[in-house]
């Protein structure tokens, strides 16, 4: 089962992708809207140029993707998966 280890919002991540259905889209506040507008424009919208509570909340709720800036320079590590051993159930 995967936890929830929260959100770390980082000013140049960019919202790029409002995910929300015409329900959901409905029932967006007023704020919510305009941030969900912002992010469906052409490059997105910045972290550091929205409100972190609505980009993290409508994130949450998945309704809004978020792309992590990765530069030439820059170093990755991936740690190793975690590997469990496979249980069958038996069948009666």
């Amino acid at each position: 089962m995967l936890q929830d280890i929260g959100l770390i919002l980082i000013p140049g991540f960019t919202s790029v992708k409002c995910a929300a259905g015409e329900v959901e889209f409905r029932n967006l506040a007023p704020t919510e809207l305009a941030v969900c507008t912002e992010a469906a424009r052409p490059g997105g919208v910045r972290v550091r140029d929205s409100d972190g509570t609505l980009v993290e909340s409508l994130h949450k709720r998945g309704l809004l993707y978020l792309d992590v800036p990765i530069r030439p320079d820059d170093h990755v590590s991936i740690p190793p998966l975690e590997v469990r051993p496979l249980q069958i159930a038996s069948v009666p």
